[in-house]
């Protein structure tokens, strides 16, 4: 059940047991075609210069490791270029994040709502195209500052993660036209197939990195682990947090829950705004 996590995780281990450096949360900016304005239509993030890679082979088993994490590439039709994802979609005003997604509808344990490149199909409840680089991207752009992940200590207790609170809906348009928004919470649940999750909030800490010299080696991006309801996921961006008390079992297991599904032809998209933002939902 925890393969996938622990491969994330002992992608950190082994990162720094190799002597590369600390952790050291923090935005790395995408590709500046990959993160569009919702209020100036596609225009490109700024980026600076793209470092160069590390050019230490040191790195070359963990990056391997990681390949059964990933959903297989789809092959694109014989003689057509594969095409790019859709851009993640940034509105300044609203500080809120939209990018297209897939739901898995996979049953039974999940540990993520959000993987990035399509990582994690079996745990995960949706997956989304886009790097993870590029929705760290485009929360920087939205405003939201980095925190502090969740502290593991004894065998299965953890301190909350510090950081801005989310307001996180799947925004699902029907095939009619109609625009219905779901809160990502209502597809886990604490038991098999059970009834979704009660209160809780979604945390925002950013994406975690380690240093190499003058390179940033963005951890997030090898594990995928976009939102996550594992604390002890120290790659995460956004965590789940249930309002259980100051303290949380570490090893909590969520399930998918018995929340109906969108059909397979609605278009589907994530929305991550701020907590604040819990009124009325955003105008489309």
């Amino acid at each position: 059940m925890y393969r996938a996590v622990l491969a994330a995780s002992a992608i950190v281990g082994v990162l720094i047991g190799l002597g590369v450096g600390s952790a050291a949360p923090g935005p790395v900016p995408a590709p500046a075609d990959k993160v569009a304005s919702a209020d100036k239509a596609e225009k490109p993030v700024a980026a600076p210069a793209e470092k160069s890679s590390p050019k230490s082979d040191r790195l070359a088993p963990v990056l391997m490791g990681t390949a059964d994490l990933k959903a297989p590439a789809k092959k694109p039709a014989e003689g057509r270029p594969v095409k790019p994802p859709a851009p993640i979609v940034v509105d300044e005003k609203a500080r809120s994040v939209r990018a297209a997604v897939t739901l898995t509808r996979t049953k039974g344990v999940v540990e993520w709502v959000l993987s990035s490149s399509r990582k994690h199909p079996a745990a995960s409840v949706m997956v989304a195209e886009n790097s993870a680089a590029e929705f760290a991207a485009a929360l920087a752009k939205a405003g939201y500052d980095t925190g502090t992940p969740a502290a593991i200590y004894g065998e299965d207790k953890a301190r909350p993660p510090a950081g801005q609170p989310m307001a996180i809906d799947l925004v699902v348009t029907r095939e009619g036209g109609k625009v219905d928004r779901i809160p990502a919470q209502k597809f886990l649940s604490a038991k098999s197939a059970g009834d979704p999750v009660s209160d809780g909030t979604w945390v925002y800490v950013g994406p975690q990195a380690i240093r190499e010299g003058e390179v940033d080696i963005l951890v997030t991006e090898l594990s995928g682990s976009v939102i996550t309801t594992n604390l002890r996921d120290s790659s995460a961006m956004v965590f789940w947090m249930p309002t259980s008390g100051d303290d949380s079992p570490a090893a909590a297991t969520y399930f998918a829950s018995n929340a109906p599904m969108p059909g397979e032809a609605d278009r589907c998209e994530i929305e991550i705004r701020p907590a604040a933002a819990l009124g009325p939902a955003p105008a489309r």
